[in-house]
């Protein structure tokens, strides 16, 4: 969770100067009040008139910038944080929030830079190291994101989001335990964070306990009715555990918060798909590639579907759709294949499970469907070959 700005303090200006300055400062001070009441229409006009009497004031540009990062105008505010540090780069509040806006404008290499030079000037910076393993974890540097968060613990160990985002990380790295801990954490400072059960549960689906999962996923609608993305991981944790009605029921309910979310279709159509109500299934894949085109797992998974029903020629066409969207899709080309094959195409059957295979080298069901190809085409020590490889990979892959 990205850290919220903060108004800084409005400081007090030397009485010995200008008429237009003094005019300025009354147009700041009449902002700041403004802006601590909440009216930012009118503290924006406000420190727009100090600006202008007074172009250069460090703190009137400031104060603009933390107006603008708050009403989510992030390039605005971004322009008036440059200005602000070009007048004084000293100030560790305006460069943490400088980062903040620079990640709201997916800019994490500039952010990380930002955020250093705010503990640079300030070590005992709890916000800033926070925000900066913010930006070292959107950089995919997972452990010096751990790090950065430890030294926010140490410095502010009451700060919950940072015990949130820090359990982000530990699941990354595979360090479940560790990482539900660091939610239970956050949930112990602000048990109000429904996020924080959202992601201990996704941490606990792990472990493999699920019917805890799923008790946390509960726990974080009940606490945010309008959380989509806990209404799609409970249907599908619901459909692993083999309640496929209640995992249609918790897409359903999340469907009637946001009807424009395609992967509570996509998800759905899987939940269809096991019970083989294939036209239902269909239906929710299509109303998936309707809200997101270029939704490759939705094209895959009406593949599926099509190749089940025998619809061969109409599958291949799902399939080079998803991979025209996902050129590294496993699956697609695994099942691109096995309708090849179907469709007596063993040719090209062998380079789409060759193509899955240089992808993803573990993955025994294309070793098992080149097996099949090439006893197919009467190429037995191939075919013995790959089936072996198969199981290899999958002692138990019975069909291998």
């Amino acid at each position: 969770m990205q850290k919220k700005i903060k108004i800084p303090q409005q400081k007090h200006l030397n009485s010995k100067v200008s008429p237009a300055h003094i005019a300025a400062q009354n147009q700041l001070a009449k902002g700041y009040a403004l802006h601590q009441q909440g009216n930012l229409a009118g503290a924006k006009n406000a420190y727009l008139e100090s600006i202008k009497l007074h172009p250069h004031n460090f703190e009137a540009l400031q104060l603009m910038g933390t107006l603008c990062a708050q009403s989510r105008q992030s390039a605005e505010a971004l322009h008036y944080f440059d200005q602000a540090v070009a007048i004084n780069d000293t100030n560790s509040s305006v460069f943490n929030n400088r980062g903040i806006v620079l990640m709201e404008l997916k800019q994490a290499a500039l952010a990380l830079e930002s955020y250093e030079r705010a503990i640079a000037l300030k070590h005992d910076y709890p916000e800033a190291h926070s925000n900066k393993g913010n930006a070292l974890q959107a950089l995919n540097q997972i452990v010096l994101a751990n790090t950065s968060y430890i030294w926010a613990i140490v410095l502010r160990p009451d700060f919950a989001d940072t015990y949130n985002n820090q359990g982000v990380v530990l699941n990354r790295m595979g360090a479940f335990g560790s990482a539900i801990k660091s939610f239970q954490r956050a949930i112990q400072i602000n048990p109000r964070y429904a996020q924080a059960y959202y992601n201990c549960a996704r941490a606990i689906k792990e472990t493999g306990d699920s019917s805890q999962a799923l008790a946390y996923y509960n726990k974080a609608i009940e606490l945010n009715a309008a959380y989509v993305d806990a209404y799609n991981n409970r249907g599908n944790l619901l459909l692993e555990m083999g309640d496929a009605l209640g995992a249609i029921e918790s897409f359903d309910i999340g469907l009637k918060v946001n009807l424009s979310a395609p992967q509570l279709h996509n998800n759905k159509g899987s939940v269809f798909k096991e019970l083989k109500r294939f036209d239902e299934a269909i239906n929710c894949y299509k109303s998936a590639i309707q809200i997101y085109p270029q939704y490759a797992d939705a094209h895959n998974n009406l593949g599926n579907v099509l190749q089940e029903l025998k619809q061969f020629n109409d599958a291949l066409h799902c399939y080079d759709q998803a991979l025209s969207y996902n050129n590294q899709f496993v699956d697609a080309f695994n099942n691109k294949g096995v309708v090849l094959r179907e469709l007596k195409q063993n040719t090209r059957a062998i380079e789409c499970y060759r193509q899955a295979l240089l992808l993803n080298p573990q993955f025994a069901q294309s070793y098992f469907n080149l097996g099949n190809t090439y006893k197919e085409l009467d190429k037995q020590e191939l075919a013995q070959l790959n089936y072996k490889r198969a199981l290899a990979l999958d002692p138990n892959y019975q069909s291998a």
